[in-house]
């Protein structure tokens, strides 16, 4: 018994050190648009309640509350996860996972299209059934590096 126990250790250890987490890369821009967004509705709102419409005022300062939690809950942590043959792709509470062996093609791209991805230089992942998934990992050619020898092993 202590000898499987020891194996299944030596097995968990050994998963944790497979796998590696790029975070996304973020823009300046993103950062400005992510968090200036729901920032501004609070001096907005203080100003409009001193000018006398405290209504008006809470209701900004509320719906900058609300637009910060909506940012927050699906854009944070934005991170890619290499573990083992699978890559998951976390964005807030979003979560996709598949295999490596699924990839067909990875190429670098720009773009703004919706994505699990806080910056327009991303990779294009393409997968074998066609359909396609948009990532922006800091040290892109490491990522593809750690994916294409993950594919061969």
């Amino acid at each position: 018994a202590a000898a499987i126990s020891l194996i299944i250790a030596s097995h968990k250890i050994q998963m944790k050190t497979d796998e590696t987490t790029f975070p996304s890369k973020i823009d300046w821009w993103v950062w400005l648009v992510l968090i200036g967004t729901p920032v501004i509705h609070l001096p907005l709102g203080i100003l409009v309640m001193i000018r006398g419409f405290h209504l008006f005022g809470f209701g900004l300062i509320f719906w900058g509350l609300i637009i910060a939690l909506v940012i927050a809950t699906f854009s944070f942590p934005c991170r890619y996860t290499l573990s083992g043959s699978t890559l998951t792709i976390r964005s807030g509470i979003i979560t996709d996972s598949f295999s490596l062996a699924r990839i067909s093609a990875i190429k670098p791209i720009q773009c703004l299209n919706p994505a699990p991805a806080l910056s327009r230089d991303r990779l294009e992942l393409t997968l074998n059934d066609g359909t396609r998934r948009l990532i922006s990992p800091v040290r892109q050619e490491e990522f593809i590096q750690k994916i294409e020898s993950r594919r061969t092993d």
